[in-house]
C-alpha cells in the first residue's frame, strides 16, 4: 500500500479522518487521481463523502468529469459533497447546467439546497436567484417554504424577488408552513404593497397566521394597522411560546407587542423604514 493510499484509509475511516484529510489536500493535485479510483472502489456513504470533500478543497479540474458524475450518482451525502464542490468549477459551462438539473430533479432535498448555493458561486446571484424563484412554484413543500425564508434575506432590496413574494402571498395553495415566514420577509423588506394582504390574515382561522400577521403588521410600519391590532388585542387563543420553553403568548400579546413597535417607528402609511427595540434576526417575534 503507498503512502497516498494509507491517507486515504485513513481518510475514510472517522476515528483517523482528521490526519488523511489534511495530509491528503496538503498532497494537493499528487492525490487527485489515486482519490478518485478511490471513489469508485468505496462502498460506504461516509468514505464518499470525504474523499468528495478533499477533492473539493485541492480544487484541481482533473476531478471535474468525476465530481459532475457523483454529483448525479453517488449516495445522498456523496453527491451533497460532489455538488458542493462543484461551485469551485463555475468556469466550466457544464457546472451550471449539472447544478440546475439537480436543483430541480434531485431526490433529496439537501442535495438540490445544495445545488441552489452552489450555484451561487459557480455562477453568480442571479442564477442562485433564478432557481430560488423556481422553488416558489415548486411541488415541494419544503422547497416553498426554504425559498421564503431566504429570498427576503439573500435579495432583500431586489422587486422581481418582492414581486414574486407577493404573488405567492395571493395563492390559495400557499402552504401553511410559509405564510408566516412569508409574511414576516415581506416586512422585513419595507413591502408596502403587501399591507392588505398581510392586513386579511389577521381574520384567518389558523391563531399562528393570526399571529405571524400581526408581527409584520408591526414591522411594516403603516399606521392603518392601529385599529386592526388593537381590535386585536382581545384574542386569546395560544400563538407560540418561545424558545427553550419560553414565556407561551396569545395572538393578543403578539398583537399588543406589534402595535408597541408600530408606534415606535417613523409614521407612514406606506413604507416604514426603521425597527425599534432589541436588534434580533427579521424571523424573531421578540
Amino acid at each position: 500500500m503507498t503512502d497516498i493510499q494509507q491517507l486515504i484509509q485513513q481518510l475514510v475511516e472517522p476515528a483517523t479522518r482528521q490526519q488523511g484529510y489534511t495530509a491528503l489536500v496538503a498532497l494537493g493535485a499528487a492525490a487527485v487521481d489515486p482519490l478518485v479510483a478511490a471513489f469508485e472502489r468505496t462502498t460506504t456513504e461516509y468514505g464518499q463523502q470525504q474523499i468528495a470533500l478533499v477533492l473539493s478543497a485541492i480544487g484541481d479540474a482533473r476531478s471535474l468529469p468525476a465530481l459532475l458524475e457523483w454529483a448525479r450518482s453517488g449516495l445522498p451525502k456523496a453527491r451533497q459533497s460532489a455538488v458542493v464542490a462543484l461551485g469551485a468549477f463555475g468556469a466550466d459551462p457544464r457546472v451550471p447546467e449539472a447544478l440546475r438539473d439537480i436543483a430541480r430533479r434531485d431526490p433529496d432535498f439537501t442535495v438540490r439546497l445544495s445545488a441552489v448555493n452552489a450555484i451561487g458561486r459557480a455562477v453568480n446571484k442571479e442564477a442562485e436567484k433564478a432557481l430560488w424563484l423556481e422553488f416558489l412554484n415548486d411541488s415541494s413543500e419544503q422547497a416553498v417554504s426554504t425559498a421564503v425564508m431566504n429570498l427576503p434575506n439573500r435579495f432583500p432590496r431586489d422587486p422581481q424577488v418582492a414581486d414574486a413574494l407577493l404573488a405567492a402571498l395571493q395563492r390559495p395553495d400557499l402552504p401553511q408552513s410559509a405564510v408566516g415566514w412569508l409574511m414576516n420577509g415581506l416586512s422585513a423588506m419595507g413591502e408596502a404593497r403587501a399591507f392588505e394582504a398581510i392586513a386579511a390574515r389577521l381574520q384567518a382561522p389558523d391563531a399562528r397566521q393570526r399571529a405571524h400577521a400581526a408581527n409584520a403588521l408591526g414591522k411594516l410600519g403603516d399606521l392603518r394597522a392601529v385599529d386592526l391590532l388593537k381590535a386585536l388585542q382581545g384574542d386569546r387563543a395560544f400563538a407560540w411560546e418561545e424558545d427553550h420553553g419560553g414565556p407561551k403568548y396569545s395572538v393578543g400579546d403578539v398583537a399588543k407587542q406589534a402595535l408597541a413597535t408600530l408606534l415606535k417607528q417613523p409614521a407612514t402609511d406606506h413604507r416604514g423604514t426603521a425597527s425599534s427595540g432589541e436588534k434580533k434576526p427579521w424571523w424573531k417575534v421578540w
